[in-house]
């Protein structure tokens, strides 16, 4: 299910999504009042989501959240119950778009540049289903990763 604000961005975002899938998809992208939204977050398996409302609702609500971070990052303003799904690429945001190192940044900077949320891709997105889907295997995989 896709869901969002009636800005033409989020339209325009949410039609390649759903001309991109394989499978039907409803898209509520404009569509949903607050009160559908929140009956959506809460009933939903999983939420993807970038740093915004809906994840932090998702997050508060106990449903699991993937986290799209670039702009911002996750360790200071993810979503707390689901760290772990989080797709991280502020660290390469900062070096890339201001030189720094995130920790040389003021809390709460956000790298709003053109381009930024490029440094996601759908291969990290798919790793972190999988391994919400899977949760023992990615157990595992760390384990031999540290072992190996």
């Amino acid at each position: 299910m896709l869901s969002g604000s009636p800005s033409a961005l989020e339209q325009s975002v949410a039609e390649g999504i759903e001309a991109a899938m394989q499978s039907p998809v409803s898209n509520l992208v404009g569509k949903d009042t607050l009160q559908q939204s929140l009956g959506i977050l809460n009933k939903a398996d999983i939420v993807i989501s970038p740093d915004s409302g809906p994840a932090h609702i998702a997050n508060a609500l106990g449903t699991p959240v993937i986290g799209l971070y670039a702009a911002t990052w996750s360790r200071r303003s993810g979503p707390y119950n689901s760290l772990d799904l989080c797709v991280d690429r502020f660290p390469e945001a900062a070096r890339k778009f201001l030189g720094k190192e995130p920790r040389e940044l003021r809390w709460g900077t956000k790298i709003e540049q053109a381009g930024v949320m490029d440094l996601i891709t759908t291969e990290d997105v798919i790793e972190k289903l999988e391994q919400w889907q899977n949760p023992d295997s990615s157990d595992k995989d760390l384990l031999s990763t540290q072992i190996g």
